[in-house]
């Protein structure tokens, strides 16, 4: 309360408010902007895509401050929707192939909280999602699955389980082949 804007209180309230008691929760965040290019526009009392404030124009997303209150955002949610899930990023490897430039920030903030959140809340799982059309190079990372490969190994070590997202029909598949999902096995953790 107070640092949270009021509209998204609301909206959280609502949240709750739809639980079903004794289920699990599963809470997906993440510091990218939708189109997975940057870092995220700011949630205030309009809307989410409000311009960032002055304070936070220009920094980088391993920067101290942004991964402190990354931390803390993340703690928040945690704390109010004690969920047994929770993505820390969406699709993440699709920042690699748009905005290279930021990889290692971001990898450096997703290590940095599940650290942090992992000690706090031990029981929880936490996690990156990835984007599998992406890893599988059939979007802006064509011809660049190797690198994918690595760009997930390297979120995985800090991640306790993968979560994908597929949208085949980006790929332009007349039917999903068999074998389509097996890449992620490889990644060691449960899916």
């Amino acid at each position: 309360e107070g640092r949270v804007p009021k509209r998204v209180q609301k909206d959280w309230s609502n949240l709750k408010a739809n639980f079903q008691s004794g289920k699990p929760t599963y809470v997906a965040l993440t510091p990218l902007s939708t189109m997975r290019t940057g870092m995220a526009l700011y949630s205030g009392e309009k809307d989410d895509n409000e311009p960032v404030p002055e304070v936070w124009k220009g920094k980088s997303l391993s920067d101290p401050a942004v991964k402190e209150a990354y931390a803390q955002y993340v703690s928040l949610v945690v704390d109010t929707f004690k969920p047994s899930y929770v993505a820390l990023d969406i699709e993440t490897n699709i920042l690699k192939s748009t905005t290279p430039d930021q990889w290692d920030a971001l990898v450096e903030l997703h290590e940095s909280t599940y650290q942090q959140l992992k000690t706090k809340y031990p029981k929880v799982q936490f996690f990156s999602t990835i984007q599998l059309e992406h890893l599988k190079g059939f979007a802006e990372s064509k011809g660049k699955e190797a690198q994918q490969v690595e760009v997930v190994k390297q979120l995985m070590k800090s991640s306790d389980l993968l979560a994908v997202s597929s949208y085949p029909y980006s790929a332009r598949l007349k039917s999903i082949p068999e074998d389509y999902f097996d890449v992620l096995k490889s990644f060691g953790k449960p899916i």
